[in-house]
């Protein structure tokens, strides 16, 4: 069984993710698990794992994560028959799952992988009317319009269309434990402060790429002792750093970072216009907001590119290490946070 999950909306595919996961690792005759990062792999390791075979056909659950952000491995694969894997011998010795966190239907190298695959899934980001049909099943308990105005304070800040998924379900999962058995009351947003996260999470962000240890780790206590998720800070640091990327490419059209750099800007096609380094054209070129723009602006000059591959490797390390269970999601977040403090 070959499965592909991509798409946007990485609180959706993660889901089907564990899903899955579940499902086969909680058999009976049970299943091997196996998690690959594709980012930092090379082919011959995937091979490996992709055409490993038993004597007795043991049964294995294997993850590959970030093909996407790795050409040389994506390119290779394109040529690669699947067909020739225990993939696809009687009984389905192996399932493989490729995941990732951004769509592959425009990509020409994955198109020839993704007609291999028994089954595709791309998960785009919801508009709110879809987001609240999404949101009023997992959480049927409360009501549709307390849903909606937790969703309108949810709203992304900076960055135009989708909803924060992540965000909207912490929340109402934390309304959900405050009102059980008893119905949520819209002063209960209010109460627990729903939707004011990313307000108070800014100013974190801020110490963290000043370069302020002391401030950031005085803010990142005080957000644990809160109850907030560390997922979420480090989602913010790691989007900071996409931030970073993206104007810097804008502003330096010329130069040539490095080629997981250069994916990253190239992916979305998010190039600034030469000799327009302004911040109102290239708001409207990356979809972000000019205030965020302006913020990022500030930043750029103290972020070499090597700088910069450095903590993106950073970030896709502490990533795997937590969803192995080798390192816990506050320990990511902190160790993030020191990496990113102590380049500027």
């Amino acid at each position: 069984m070959f499965i592909i999950l991509h798409g946007e909306d990485t609180f959706r595919s993660r889901q089907k993710l564990n899903e899955l996961q579940k499902l086969y690792l909680e058999k009976s005759d049970g299943f091997n698990f196996e998690k690959l990062d594709g980012a930092q792999i090379n082919f011959q390791t995937l091979r490996n794992a992709l055409e490993a075979q038993s004597l007795f056909m043991q049964k294995r659950f294997v993850v590959v994560e970030n093909i996407l952000e790795n050409n040389e491995l994506k390119q290779s694969l394109a040529n690669y028959n699947f067909n020739t894997t225990t993939i696809g011998l009687p009984g389905n010795p192996i399932v493989v799952v490729f995941y990732e966190r951004d769509s592959v239907a425009k990509d020409k190298d994955y198109k020839n992988i993704l007609k291999y695959a028994d089954k595709v899934q791309e998960f785009q980001k919801l508009s709110p009317r879809e987001a609240l049909v999404y949101f009023s099943k997992t959480f049927n308990t409360i009501n549709k319009n307390i849903i909606s105005k937790v969703l309108e304070r949810c709203q992304p800040a900076g960055r135009s269309g989708g909803q924060d998924m992540w965000q909207t379900h912490n929340e109402l999962k934390k309304l959900y434990i405050y009102k059980i058995g008893s119905e949520v009351e819209e002063e209960d947003l209010d109460i627990l402060q729903i939707g004011t996260l990313q307000a108070q999470i800014f100013p974190t962000i801020d110490a963290i790429f000043a370069g302020d240890r002391d401030k950031a780790f005085y803010n990142l206590l005080i957000h644990w002792q809160t109850g907030e998720h560390p997922q979420i800070l480090f989602n913010m640091i790691e989007m900071q750093l996409k931030n970073i990327i993206l104007v810097k490419e804008a502003l330096q059209p010329f130069e040539k970072p490095p080629s997981l750099l250069r994916q990253l800007a190239d992916s979305a096609g998010r190039q600034g216009k030469q000799g327009e380094p302004q911040e109102r054209s290239i708001a409207v070129k990356l979809g972000l907001h000019p205030y965020v723009v302006k913020k990022t602006l500030a930043l750029v000059d103290k972020f070499s590119w090597e700088k910069l591959k450095t903590l993106y490797a950073r970030v896709e390390s502490l990533d795997v290490k937590n969803k192995t269970g080798q390192v816990s999601t506050y320990l990511s977040a902190e160790l993030l946070a020191a990496a990113v403090a102590s380049s500027v």
